[in-house]
């Protein structure tokens, strides 16, 4: 009588084991079906009046590209059982990393894209503010009941729930600074000059701040918020886009050796972005920091008198190996004019938005996420194979993003 009990429990610990792989399985076709419906989807949004993102990847020869990032966009929620055969899964992709990805793929086939890339530029420069989201499914033919009461994937309570917005916010961000620095940890070896390091330049507040300021910036790849409290993020940071924002930082500073010419600066460069991996962060949520709520920001009772008004600045950008990494530090030295500008705004008669921002991060929250809002005005690409930019921000902008803070 044992020996059948044992066989009998064996069994079922075996048929629990391979209803637990089919729905897995089911779970994987649902969620590459929803790969695909988002890769549908994207492809109907239009580019110019006559080109589509679906009509430019095939001619730009990017689909795989394409459908790599797509791969990559965060999943919406737990999988959902419409009943014992059928599951749901939704995907979500921001708008800036598949715009990311169509820039790669102008620079990598400029000869074949129907589109140049300022032009792209400007096509999905609205895309900062939008996302994709798509829905995938998979049917089995036995329903997962018979193998056991109820799937239990999705059926669990998920502990986020119970926690306000502001600490799943904090605790995102916190994953997200430390990405930041765990990414440029990585890279303090690399030699600068025969006296200095990457390293010395980080040590350096203001270089290392800035640095993690315009990574946290950047559009997450995935978002993970685990069982056990703890949130994992992954940033989509270009490293060429990351070392033209650290060159123009140290041109800043006068502490420091760096390379003298632009020869020098391309080995440092080469090795910078064969090095940085991809940021990744984590953070555990804290419940209790959130109890208290937040202080009131502090807004003008009345809006101040540069809400009307607009902010321009221009940037240039060294030759690179392709007219977009040009372009692209080119922007960021007019983005980090702006960012001067906006500090020196008065925030109360006696208090700029620099020194309110020491105060509360908010402020410099905002600041940046109305910086990322900004619009090129103008891209010149020169024959030597650099670049200038003029963007442009209006302040109301900024005021919406002060006020949204609170």
């Amino acid at each position: 009588m044992k020996c059948l009990a044992l066989i009998f429990v064996l069994c079922l610990a075996q048929l629990a084991a391979a209803a637990e792989d089919a729905a897995r399985a089911q779970v994987r076709a649902a969620t590459n079906d929803a790969v695909a419906n988002l890769l549908e989807e994207v492809s109907r949004v239009p580019l110019t009046r006559n080109l589509s993102v679906g009509e430019f990847v095939r001619r730009t020869n990017s689909a795989d590209e394409l459908a790599k990032v797509l791969q990559r966009s965060q999943q919406i929620g737990e999988p959902r059982w419409i009943d014992d055969h059928t599951c749901q899964i939704e995907l979500q992709i921001s708008g800036p990393l598949v715009a990311q990805a169509l820039k790669r793929a102008a620079a990598s086939n400029p000869r074949r894209s129907p589109i140049s890339l300022g032009d792209l530029d400007r096509a999905v420069k609205a895309w900062d503010q939008r996302s994709f989201t798509a829905t995938g499914a998979a049917t089995s033919k036995l329903p997962l009941a018979r193998a056991r009461p109820r799937p239990q994937i999705g059926l669990q309570r998920d502990p986020w729930w119970d926690l306000p917005d502001a600490v799943r916010e904090q605790t995102v961000t916190a994953a997200k600074v430390d990405a930041a620095r765990r990414s440029l940890s990585s890279v303090r070896g690399i030699r600068l000059t025969s006296k200095s390091t990457l390293g010395d330049l980080l040590a350096i507040k203001e270089i290392n701040e800035g640095m993690q300021r315009w990574m946290v910036a950047q559009p997450a790849a995935s978002v993970d918020l685990r069982d056990d409290l703890e949130a994992e993020v992954e940033l989509t940071v270009n490293p060429a886009d990351a070392f033209a924002t650290l060159q123009l930082l140290s041109t800043k500073q006068t502490d420091v050796a760096v390379p003298a010419n632009d020869k020098e600066w391309s080995k440092v460069r080469d090795e910078f972005e064969q090095m940085l991996p991809a940021p990744i962060g984590r953070a555990v949520a804290n419940p209790a920091a959130a109890q208290a709520g937040p202080k009131p920001l502090g807004l003008p009772q009345r809006p101040p008198a540069w809400v009307s008004k607009r902010l321009e600045a221009s940037g240039s950008g060294a030759p690179a190996r392709t007219k977009l990494l040009a372009a692209r530090a080119a922007e960021a030295a007019a983005e980090a004019k702006l960012h001067k500008q906006i500090e020196e705004l008065q925030w109360g008669p006696k208090i700029t938005l620099a020194q309110a921002a020491k105060d509360d991060p908010r402020i410099e929250k905002a600041i940046i996420r109305a910086i990322a809002r900004s619009k090129i005005g103008k891209a010149d690409y020169h024959a030597d194979g650099s670049a200038d930019v003029a963007v442009y921000v209006d302040l109301d902008a900024l005021w919406q993003e002060l006020r949204d803070s609170e």
